[in-house]
């Protein structure tokens, strides 16, 4: 692929949102396909694999934008959205004929070459009808049943399914002699019928894969398309076994031809249990998903920070709340500062992104319950979240009575890496040579920040203003600074006003209970 083209056609805008900078891994691929295509003339089927959660639509989104930016042809078949349809390769049929149809319109057609293209079109359908489906079951076991009666259904299904029926499975002195006269004549007819079936299925999927090629190179011909077509399969893994299956099975047998590209998005790990879940748990299904691709493409898992941002924009549950991040960095922007919570928190659990999702969504759904009033104090908040996703018989001893330090970080040592986190604390320094002040950093434990938390939900509001008032209010110390806010102004001393984090435990727990 020309490197000037690209420049000049692809409009950087079209990768908005990209928050984990994949653009440059479509850019390698078209390069790599398209060179490859045009070196060896083969077809080509691509793996784009990626965990779940991890933006694959997205990406496929963004670089089939790119490849159209540049004329390139696109069709995109969401297997996810067609996986209702017992006809896989019916379904799959209909869309590649939908998009077909914008790509004949991009040519300026004489009545010649459109009357070209209209007879390659039907050409193309009637020979699908015969490859994909002959009916040649329905017309040999129609025969069978014609000469031998109701009698062999089992038989019959049993030859379908490519199981041989075992004569003792049949009772044969109750047969009459032209009974059995019968069942041979109709099981050599049935055979005769299969094998002529097979032979025509053959002719006519070559047929059809002769019309999808000729119909590629005339739109590459007249202009209509630069390059390969490329045809992009999403959402594989979420699709029933026996669905993807039958539709990865098709693409290799029946549309891979020269000029096309497939490129299948999916979970290769899922996808090869739904093998299994088909063929057999004890079956490769690795090896026998390496059958139908050329190559794979792993996509790069994102760090935990882009993320987290990218679920801050699905999810954007916190927009317009006030919050406390927990982190002490006021130069970084508040959007910027809730991914750095949600990151800490994460990372020192070291949780897979499926889960971080899930966690996500529990802090979300429990914020939803904190009054208009109260600061969010999202680090407290996401470190619940976590434990009542992973680790929920910890959030329970938390819970029951409040601990010293050291009994905190004894409660942390099981559930992984949190006692070696450390968060940026900054304070004032002057100078050596006494101009002005600036920023030092230091790092205070992560165990220390979340303690302070802990501390406080087992405190009064007045409590935790005497405190504050008799300690000095560095980092961590004042992060529970804006509690001391929700006492009501003004307030009666004899009641014992707490604040609202005190709360936060029972509603983790009930978000938790959402899926």
């Amino acid at each position: 692929m020309n490197q000037q083209a690209t420049e000049q056609h692809i409009d950087p805008s079209k990768w908005e949102g990209d928050a984990f900078n994949r653009k440059i891994y479509a850019d390698f691929l078209s390069q790599y396909i398209e060179m490859r295509v045009s070196k060896t003339d083969e077809p080509l089927t691509v793996a784009l694999d990626a965990a779940w959660g991890t933006g694959k639509t997205f990406f496929v989104n963004k670089w089939a934008s790119d490849i159209e930016a540049r004329n390139g042809g696109v069709i995109i078949f969401d297997a996810w959205k067609n996986d209702f349809s017992n006809e896989v390769l019916v379904s799959f049929m209909a869309e590649l004929s939908i998009g077909m149809k914008p790509l004949r319109e991009r040519i300026a057609t004489t009545v010649k070459v459109a009357e070209v293209l209209n007879q390659q079109t039907k050409s193309l359908m009637s020979g699908f009808r015969k490859a994909a489906l002959p009916a040649a079951g329905a017309i040999a076991k129609g025969v069978l049943k014609k000469l031998t009666g109701m009698a062999v259904d089992e038989i019959v299904d049993a030859i379908e399914s490519g199981n041989t029926p075992d004569v003792d499975d049949f009772d044969l002195e109750k047969a009459t002699e032209g009974a059995v006269e019968d069942l041979e004549k109709g099981l050599e007819t049935f055979f005769e019928k299969t094998l002529e079936a097979h032979q025509a299925r053959s002719a006519a999927t070559q047929d059809f894969k002769d019309a999808l090629e000729l119909l590629v190179k005339t739109l590459q011909a007249e202009s209509a398309i630069e390059g390969p077509l490329y045809i992009f399969v999403d959402e594989l893994d979420r699709c029933r076994p026996d669905y993807a299956i039958k539709l990865l099975e098709g693409i290799k047998h029946l549309f891979a031809v020269n000029g096309v590209v497939f490129v299948v998005s999916t979970n290769m790990d899922q996808l090869s249990k739904s093998v299994q879940a088909v063929y057999g748990g004890n079956f490769d299904g690795f090896g026998y998903l390496k059958r139908f691709f050329d190559f794979e493409f792993t996509l790069p898992q994102p760090d935990f920070y882009s993320f987290a941002q990218v679920l801050m924009r699905d999810l954007p549950l916190f927009t317009g709340r006030n919050i406390n991040y927990g982190l002490d960095e006021p130069a970084y922007k508040k959007e910027v500062l809730l991914a750095r919570s949600f990151e800490l928190i994460t990372s020192a659990f070291n949780l897979p992104l499926r889960s971080q999702k899930q966690v996500w969504m529990i802090a979300s759904a429990a914020s939803s319950g904190i009054p208009a009033n109260s600061q969010i104090s999202v680090l407290w908040l996401f470190f619940l979240s976590v434990l009542r996703h992973s680790h929920p018989e910890t959030l329970e001893k938390l819970g029951e009575k409040l601990l010293s330090l050291d009994q905190f970080k004894e409660l942390c040592k099981p559930i992984g890496g949190i006692s070696g986190t450390s968060a940026k604390s900054f304070h004032r320094v002057e100078r050596q040579n006494g101009y002005g002040h600036f920023d030092e950093a230091s790092f205070v434990e992560l165990t220390n920040i979340l303690y302070v938390y802990h501390k406080a939900v087992f405190e009064t509001i007045d409590e935790i203003s005497k405190r504050m008032n008799q300690d000095s209010l560095r980092y961590p110390k004042y992060l529970v600074n804006n509690m001391v806010n929700e006492r009501p102004n003004p307030y009666n001393p004899e009641i014992e006003y707490r604040p609202f984090i005190q709360h936060y435990q029972k509603l983790v727990k009930m978000a938790g209970l959402m899926s």
